[in-house]
């Protein structure tokens, strides 16, 4: 199967951490605003790696 899901979790952290530990998705991006800058970091469970966080 393959397919795109986007899904916000804000001020959810329950319902997003039981989706995350499902092992439906093979990458997850987090976003942060930090000092007015935009940043991403992605999770990539099966290999287990994260990247650094890095401007939108």
């Amino acid at each position: 199967m393959n397919g795109t899901l986007y899904c916000q979790f804000r001020d959810d952290p329950e319902r997003a951490a039981y989706l995350l530990d499902s092992e439906v998705f093979d990458a997850r991006v987090e976003l942060r605003s930090r000092a007015g800058e935009v940043e991403q970091r992605w999770h990539l469970p099966d290999d287990d790696i994260t990247t650094d966080w890095v401007p939108v």
